[in-house]
């Protein structure tokens, strides 16, 4: 569901329910929409910190192949 779906979960007509009860529908929607954000970009963290390794994993081959010797075949 798009940000503009869910944002207008949290518009809950007042003349439904009471001032009180609209208010604690309102935070609880609010706090499902901001737990929903922090889930996404904790698993877009996970993704950037897996980006990271595999560049790490490429700078140390890379090194390894730039101080192998040229022509192995002679050694």
């Amino acid at each position: 569901m798009c940000l503009c779906n869910k944002a207008r979960l949290l518009v809950i007509p007042l003349t439904k329910i009471a001032s009180n009860a609209w208010s604690q529908a309102y935070a609880s929607n609010l706090e499902a929409l901001v737990s929903e954000k922090i889930e996404t970009l904790m698993q877009f963290r996970e993704k950037i910190t897996a980006f990271r390794a595999q560049l790490l994993a490429e700078e140390q081959i890379s090194q390894k192949m730039t101080r192998a010797p040229m022509n192995s075949r002679h050694h």
